[in-house]
């Protein structure tokens, strides 16, 4: 590779002795790989961690002895630079000497390592500063710093090392590269082709290191040193909310999020809803209360969250870097972002958020998503509808729509990426008799953005409109970004509508939406639990109906919108959900088998969103509804929503619990009594004198007696311990051979059932598999108890053994046969005192 590094690389034989050391790429281009040239003409070899950047290791060659004096290359300044990052399975023990025509100064290891600072390292004597690498603890106890011009490394948003620490952290010089590498745990963000340019013609690379290096990457930051500060430190007088400013003036900053912005947008649009969001009652003044300490409530995981943040904001060189107010009168804005970025764990985690998230948490509604290219038309009815209900409708240019084209805002004015509220839809009578639709529009970002197009403010096509017809628009006093637009370029310009329903009591709260119908809307929470309810979409036949089964009775024919919510935001899943369509004999017949027969009616799209919604239209009557994540076994809660404009009713199906038959079996004379006639005299050597056996000599005769698959999981002393409790007819504490024998009769009826659903793994049962077995038994189990049994017999990988399975049996029997015995006439409820309960309660 003489065309990359003219000059090879020399290992000093002081060193231990270490794998050998090239890199042999085979069609691999220098410009596309990692590497970069100097802008002098001699090129830089960077040696880049991730393999997408470096597909084959280093390997040394001893054969490489001799240097040319002018060294690998050169930075501008006639100093040599070797910038080698070594991974340590790849060189645990490499140590590189610079020859002295490279280096004045050699670098040398010094087990008993001294003040970095101080000894003497890191410094070629012509005036340019030498960058040395990162070595782990064992390789150096002490890390190494290159800090010549005295810069202090904490305050330089550097990592320290202190006395133990693995990681050597190190300084650029300005020279080399004019802004400093910066650790910033919270914030990800690098080029994609991993080199960015100082500005200089000096490449700068993008270090990715290794978490046993350091946990979290190193992010290049222009001239940036972290701080927060408090809203007083950043102007003089701050305000919470200026109640005199209408126009919208937030920004996103430079580091922060257009979406979020626009939701802001759509939010301060709506001031009922705004105030549910952001409390008026708070602000910067001692009189009023003030200790640094701010409240907002967001709609987050099915229900309104109160969220307190501190005043503290995070600034570079003095300047807000999120969303903020640009002229910087009131703070409402950033507060609330940081309370939004609290919620999501960081303010990178918002990076990945979507204006439909952000609009379904500070309104509390459900958000759905139309394309306006598929259908105009009937899109145009779909709008007419929705304008009609208690629906915050907008519109959005979504950035791919517009792939070419760079700016960020069209021809026409209207800015990509921005929610746009529709009010109405109306026709226009020119003089000429031609009707035209307009539809109005009002943009959040008020006056900084005119709509330059058809239709607009003083555009030439309000001359062929008639007085009245204007007057009946209420032209003259249209508010400040407020437009109207023609359909026709409205279905051009926007790709979809972005639209969020609130039900009747949220929409009660906003005074733009009290005149329309409301949503009519029933709710549901639930949770996927792993072994009880977490059961997988339908490519998993065997267990997809343990999900949660939601009966939605409708009343008529009816559009309805369902939506599903997943409260799993650090580690979002693969969400969905199905819908089939019920029968009139009702809910009888809702298991594995109903769903491998029936052909589902509803099929969302499935994705690691955090909601999924869907517009459905259906015909009265009834419909089984099952959220699923895509994968059985995984868990989260969830929160499903329907609306209707119609009446609706939505409740979850479960089984009560009942005995459909006697678990434990009585052995019949005639046909297993001659089999069980080998287990007497086993039994009579282990029995006492009455021939009754207590719980331990039961555990001596199950090992002798059942079979080699049985001994591991049955013979334990806590399992007869229950077989004496659930046998024991006369409260001794022993039992008789004819009761061992109904033991053993039992035992091999729950065999049967237990192989049944351990196709798979002989002996190994999942738990998504026990209500199935257990019902194979005689139980029908609610839910609830099922969700209790897992979590008592659920082993680390989700599966239970044959002795767990007859545990969780004889814990039933036991419980089943104590409420029948205090319930003869089957009322359903018993009553028992504090004694009685505990007694009970002990014995299951």
């Amino acid at each position: 590779m003489p065309q990359w590094v003219p000059h090879p690389l020399v290992y000093a034989p002081q060193a231990v002795d270490a794998p050998p050391l090239v890199y042999v790429p085979q069609t691999v281009d220098a410009p596309s790989s990692g590497l970069c040239s100097s802008g002098s003409g001699c090129p830089i070899l960077w040696f880049m961690l991730l393999r997408q950047w470096m597909p084959h290791p280093l390997v040394y060659v001893p054969q490489a002895v001799d240097a040319p004096s002018s060294g690998l290359c050169s930075s501008g300044s006639g100093c040599p630079i070797l910038w080698l990052i070594l991974l340590r399975q790849w060189m645990p023990h490499l140590w590189f000497m610079l020859l002295r025509q490279w280096m004045p100064h050699p670098l040398v290891y010094v087990p008993q390592a001294v003040d970095a600072p101080s000894s003497g390292l890191c410094y070629s004597g012509s005036g340019c500063p030498i960058l040395w690498f990162m070595l782990l603890r064992q390789w150096m106890p002490h890390p190494l710093v290159y800090a010549p011009q005295a810069v202090d490394a904490p305050s330089s948003g550097l990592c320290s090392s202190g006395s133990g620490c693995p990681i050597l952290w190190f300084m650029f010089l300005t020279q080399w590269m004019p802004h400093p590498l910066v650790y910033a745990p919270q914030v990800v963000d690098a080029p994609s082709s991993g080199l960015c340019s100082s500005g200089s013609g000096c490449p700068i690379l993008w270090l990715i290191l290794l978490r046993q290096w350091m946990p979290h990457p190193l992010v290049y930051a222009p001239q940036v040193a972290w701080c927060t500060e408090q809203s007083q430190e950043l102007v003089q007088s701050p305000l919470f909310i200026c109640e005199d400013v209408t126009q919208f003036d937030i920004v996103n900053g430079k580091l922060g999020d257009r979406w979020f912005v626009s939701c802001l947008g759509c939010l301060h649009l709506t001031k009922g809803l705004f105030y549910r969001v952001v409390p008026a009652d708070q602000d910067f003044e001692a009189e009023s209360g003030y200790c640094g300490v701010f409240r907002f409530r967001v709609w987050w995981c099915g229900e309104w969250k109160e969220v307190l943040v501190d005043d503290r904001l995070p600034t570079v060189n003095g300047k807000l870097v999120f969303v903020h107010s640009q002229s910087l009168t009131h703070f409402w804005p950033a507060l609330l972002e940081k309370a939004y970025a609290k919620l999501h764990g960081s303010y990178e985690a918002l990076k990945y958020g979507t204006s439909l998230d952000g609009l379904s948490d500070f309104t509390g509604g459900i958000a759905e998503s139309v394309s306006l290219r598929a259908d105009p038309t009937t899109c145009g009815r779909l709008l007419s509808k929705l304008l009609d209900l208690t629906s915050i409708v907008t519109a959005v240019v979504t950035a791919h729509t517009h792939s070419k084209m760079h700016s960020e805002k069209l021809a026409s004015g209207i800015v990509m990426g921005i929610n746009y509220r529709i009010y109405c839809i109306e026709k226009v009578e020119r003089y000429s008799g031609e009707q035209v639709t307009l539809v109005r529009l009002r943009t959040p970002l008020g006056t900084n953005v005119e709509y330059l197009g058809a239709w607009g403010r003083a555009a030439p096509e309000w001359d062929e409109v008639p007085p009245h017809e204007k007057e009946r628009l209420n032209l003259k006093y249209t508010p400040d970004g407020e437009f109207w637009m023609a359909y026709s370029d409205f279905v051009r310009t926007f790709s979809q509508l972005e639209v969020i329903h609130l039900d009747g009591e949220t929409s009660r709260d906003e005074p733009s939406l009290r005149h329309k119908t409301p949503w009519t809307s029933r709710v549901y929470q639930g949770a996927w639990q792993r072994g009880v309810t977490a059961g997988g979409c339908r490519n998993n036949p065997d267990t997809f109906h343990i999900n949660p089964q939601l009966h939605l009775i409708l009343s008529d024919m009816e559009e309805v919108v369902i939506s599903l919510n997943q409260h799993s935001v650090m580690e979002p899943k693969v969400i969905g959900f199905t819908a089939y369509p019920l029968s009139k004999s009702g809910l009888d017949s809702i298991s594995k088998a109903f769903f491998k027969k029936n052909k589902s009616l509803i099929n969302s799209q499935y994705t690691n969103s955090r909601q999924v919604s869907e517009r459905v239209q259906l015909e009265q009557g009834g419909y089984i509804l099952l959220p699923t994540t895509f994968e059985p076994g995984q868990e989260s809660s969830f929160t499903l929503r329907v609306f209707s404009s119609k009446p609706l009713k939505l409740k979850l199906v479960d089984t009560s619990p009942s005995l459909g038959g006697p678990a434990l079996l009585k052995a019949r004379g005639s046909v297993d009594g001659k089999s069980l006639q080998q287990y007497e005299a086993v039994f009579l050597q282990v029995a006492d004198e009455h021939r009754t056996v207590n719980a331990f000599e039961l555990h001596e005769l199950l090992e002798a007696c059942l079979p080699n698959d049985y001994i591991k999981s049955c013979a334990s002393l806590d399992i007869c311990r229950q077989v004496i409790l659930a046998l024991d007819c006369s409260s001794t504490g022993r039992l008789r051979f004819s009761d061992f024998k109904d033991l053993m009769v039992s035992l091999k009826f729950w065999q049967n059932a237990f192989k049944t659903h351990t196709k798979e793994r002989t002996g190994i049962l999942k738990a998504e598999r026990l209500r199935d077995a257990l019902e194979d038994v005689g139980f029908q189990l609610s839910t609830e108890v099922v969700s209790i049994l897992v979590l008592r017999y659920m082993r680390k990988d989700g599966t239970l053994r044959f002795g767990d399975f007859v545990s969780a049996i004889l814990h039933l029997s036991v419980a089943f046969n104590l409420f029948e015995k205090r319930d003869p006439l089957q009322n359903g409820t018993v009553k028992f005192s504090m004694g009685e309960w505990l007694k009970s309660a002990l014995m299951c």
